[in-house]
């Protein structure tokens, strides 16, 4: 299994979804780098913004042509914070050969999973209505229909907070066969536990610390 680290938007300090964050986070050894996307009315595009009420975004085409100019192979994680945004994020991402780059998590329907299966990281929030962290983390027959929804939706990945991970929820889990994205990992020793979990993807707010972690052990060999 290849591990995957996710150096969520503003790890190890950045400033969140920003020009510093997505140069600076590219120079690490991680796999991929998260951003939050929203539209915004008043200039009808896309801005980079975790929160619904923000003043100057970057805008999406100044976050992709950043990104596009990394030479490495990274995959840019688009986290989408309304719904209905995903075809302008893939048609934009097209515009700067980003498309194999690409993958989309937050708010993502039946219909635009089945478009880009190989992009979409399935939100389990967004599977069921009345889906709440709570009722999947205390019942089990309802989690159980969570997961069976995300196979007949044909998910290939599935993202969720890790306090889902208890042990009856990850035997469930890794029956489905589904690739495991989770978030978020706060340290290095939460990243730790959460690989040895056997989970696909961490993202984390310590993902250089991760890596600086791992470099102190090899020098210790």
């Amino acid at each position: 299994m290849v591990e995957i680290i996710t150096a969520h938007s503003g790890s190890d300090g950045l400033t969140p979804n920003s020009v510093q964050f997505l140069e600076k986070a590219s120079q690490w050894p991680v796999a991929a780098l998260e951003i939050d996307v929203r539209w915004d009315k008043e200039q009808q595009q896309l801005l980079l913004g975790h929160d619904q009420v923000f003043t100057g975004g970057l805008t999406l085409k100044k976050a992709f042509a950043a990104f596009s100019r990394s030479n490495e192979q990274k995959l840019l994680n688009c986290d989408l914070k309304e719904p209905n945004l995903a075809a302008h994020v893939v048609a934009l991402a097209g515009t700067y050969g980003l498309e194999q780059r690409l993958v989309l998590t937050g708010e993502l329907n039946a219909s635009e999973q089945q478009r880009w299966p190989g992009l979409v990281w399935r939100n389990i929030e967004t599977l069921l209505p009345q889906s709440s962290f709570e009722r999947m983390l205390k019942d089990k027959y309802f989690f159980k229909k969570v997961l069976l929804e995300a196979v007949d939706e044909g998910c290939v990945w599935l993202n969720l907070p890790f306090q889902l991970l208890h042990p009856v929820n990850l035997a469930l889990l890794k029956a489905t066969n589904l690739k495991l994205s989770v978030w978020t990992a706060g340290d290095v020793s939460e990243i730790k536990a959460l690989l040895d979990c056997g989970v696909d993807n961490v993202t984390t707010v310590a993902a250089s610390a991760y890596y600086e972690f791992l470099r102190g052990m090899k020098q210790l060999e």
